[in-house]
C-alpha cells in the first residue's frame, strides 16, 4: 500500500529491510544497503534484484512527544513537587490539610506543559515513525542500482 507521494519525500530516512537502526537518507541508498547486503562477490545483480522485486521502502521521520505524553509528564513532575513541598512544608503531626490543592495544579499545568514541551525540542529523538512507502518494481530497482553501483554490473574476466 503506497501513500500519498509529498509524505514519502518528507520522510530523514528510508529503509526496506526493518533495520533497528536507520541510516538512509535518500529511498536510493536503501535499496543499494538492501542489496548490498544480499549480493554476495560475484552475484548476478539482475537475476537477484527480479528474485527479489518488488521491494518497499519504507519512509520514516523521527517521533515526537504527542500532548497526552507530554501532559502525562507533567502532571507527573507536579505530583513529585507536591510531595517534595509537603515533606518541607506540612504539619509534620498530620493535622488539618496539607497538600497543594488542585487550584495549585490547574494554574500551574499550561506553565509546566510548555516548559516540558521547550525542554524536550532540544532532545535528539531516536525512535521514528513511519510514514509512507513505496513499491519499486525490478526495472527501477535496476535502474537505480546501474546509477548508484555501476561497478555492480560490469561483467568480470575470468583469471
Amino acid at each position: 500500500m503506497s501513500e500519498p507521494e509529498d509524505l514519502f519525500e518528507k520522510a530523514k530516512f528510508y529503509d526496506c529491510d526493518d533495520g533497528e537502526v536507520l541510516t538512509c537518507e535518500t529511498p536510493e541508498e536503501a535499496l543499494v544497503e538492501y542489496l548490498e547486503a544480499l549480493a554476495g562477490p560475484g552475484s548476478d545483480v539482475v537475476a537477484l534484484i527480479a528474485n527479489l522485486s518488488p521491494i518497499t521502502v519504507r519512509a520514516f521521520i523521527p517521533s515526537a512527544p504527542d500532548d497526552s505524553w507530554i501532559s502525562s509528564g507533567a502532571r507527573h513532575l507536579l505530583d513529585q513537587a507536591a510531595d517534595f513541598y509537603s515533606e518541607k512544608f506540612s504539619d509534620p503531626d498530620g493535622n488539618g490539610d496539607d497538600t497543594l490543592h488542585k487550584d495549585a495544579y490547574d494554574a500551574v499545568m499550561p506553565a509546566m506543559i510548555a516548559a516540558l514541551r521547550t525542554f524536550y525540542s532540544y532532545g535528539d529523538t531516536w525512535y521514528c515513525d513511519k510514514i509512507a512507502e513505496r513499491v519499486y518494481d525490478a526495472a527501477t530497482v535496476e535502474r537505480v542500482l546501474r546509477e548508484h553501483c555501476p561497478e555492480w554490473f560490469i561483467k568480470r574476466k575470468a583469471e
